[in-house]
């Protein structure tokens, strides 16, 4: 097999991406996906849009939807209480998929045999001839005491539903009758991690109209995002995070640099660089890390205990495995950047992991992945974002609509054509 040459860039005489795979043998080729989220559902799609049988590929997955998880910061769309429905998750029966014939299990992956080439659930002990590892991310809390437990996450449909929960109590509690002050105080909210994720969650509650939402008279809300250790909107362009930074700060939302959290109790958070601060909520938005499974495998791994893969989208040293989203890590053979965790890569890496798989199973070329990132969209506030496309910024209401069409763009990637 052979390498197609990049269609841009050059790459090094050094660069691991000149390498061949080793030769495989795909036996019945049979895919089996673990994870569907963005990569996964993807990957699949990509497999059948090239003429891939649909009763060979598995899909796994332990929810009975599909996750929107960068939509999961509209903790308001929950408001309300449980029997609100946000639009955060889509159905697995409801995706093109299962009616073009793709198998969907719904289960936790318990064990994965690389050697025997099986993948075990609560249910069943799966075959398989290629796998496909894209099972997302969960919150990494760096072994700080009392941070699990003593916080809020919006990583997961769970997390985004208990703030949304929590929120609306704080929001619509009667006045303490033993309080004096005539003026109620806000509801206070601190959010660690200055990250897209953070400044997201934070302008949105600042900004949501909470009392529509929850058709009752509200208190006030005060909302701090802490940047933490890096610095805020690490790695996002110069100009849109100085835009991004004037843009919350109007949206009501003080920003402070640093807040390296060290321990949470109850109530109360305690900081390396900071005095502490004793919040009404306090939300961690500070860093996500692969699945225990991810690091469970005999595999090389990269930061966040993600697989590291080559520039095909291969686990390195075991053809036939394929790695892709928030759960690998790679270097682009380009430029030697990290590829992100965004769902930007993951849909990106789908068409290239899709064409790699057939290329193990026909032999064929196989296709280096080069990251091209289209741009970025920060939301700001309600109907409001900062969005960089190329070298200009934009903000406002445009930038609110590039970053509502960056959304349907993904639900239509990842929903298909409706059954």
């Amino acid at each position: 097999m052979t390498a197609d040459p990049p269609s841009s860039g050059t790459l090094s005489a050094a660069t691991p991406s000149q390498e061949l795979p080793p030769t495989f043998d795909p036996r019945e080729g049979r895919v089996l996906i673990l994870g569907g989220g963005y990569a996964g559902v993807a990957t699949a799609r990509c497999l059948l849009r090239r003429g891939y049988p649909a009763s060979k590929i598995h899909l796994v997955d332990k929810e009975p939807a599909t996750t929107f998880r960068t939509e999961l910061y509209k903790v308001g769309e929950a408001a309300g209480g449980p029997e609100v429905v946000p639009p955060w998750t889509f159905p697995f029966d409801r995706v093109a998929l299962t009616s073009a014939g793709v198998r969907f299990h719904q289960g936790e992956v318990l064990r994965v045999d690389l050697a025997a080439r099986e993948v075990e659930t609560p249910s069943e002990k799966a075959p398989y001839d290629l796998l496909v590892l894209s099972l997302g991310c969960i919150p990494a809390y760096y072994g700080i005491p009392g941070c699990q437990e003593n916080s809020e996450e919006v990583y997961t449909v769970a997390g985004a539903r208990h703030l949304a929960q929590r929120l609306s109590k704080l929001l619509t509690a009667p006045p303490d009758p033993s309080d004096a002050r005539a003026v109620i105080p806000p509801v206070s909210v601190l959010i660690a991690g200055g990250g897209a994720t953070g400044v997201e969650l934070g302008a949105h509650i600042a900004t949501a109209p909470w009392g529509s939402l929850l058709g009752a008279s509200t208190r006030p809300v005060k909302v701090t995002v802490l940047s933490g250790p890096a610095p805020f909107l690490a790695g996002l362009p110069e100009r849109l995070v100085e835009r991004a930074r004037r843009e919350v700060a109007r949206a009501g939302v003080e920003v402070v640099d640093g807040g390296q959290v060290i321990s949470v109790s109850p109530g109360k958070v305690t900081f390396k660089d900071l005095p502490p601060r004793e919040p009404d909520l306090f939300v961690w938005c500070g860093g996500l890390r692969a699945p225990d499974l991810i690091a469970s495998l005999p595999v090389a791994l990269g930061p966040a205990r993600r697989a590291r893969v080559t520039p095909f989208l291969e686990v390195e040293g075991h053809p036939g495995v394929f790695a892709l989203g928030d759960c690998a890590a790679m270097l682009d053979p380009y430029d030697g950047s990290p590829v992100p965790s965004t769902a930007q890569a993951a849909l990106e890496q789908a068409p290239v992991a899709a064409r790699n798989i057939l290329a193990r199973i026909r032999g064929t070329k196989f296709q280096i992945f080069h990251y091209e990132p289209r741009g970025v969209a920060i939301a700001v506030g309600r109907g409001k974002a900062v969005a960089a496309v190329g070298k200009r910024v934009v903000g406002g209401r445009l930038a609110g609509t590039i970053k509502s069409l960056v959304a349907k763009e993904y639900h239509a990637e990842v929903r298909g054509v409706l059954a």
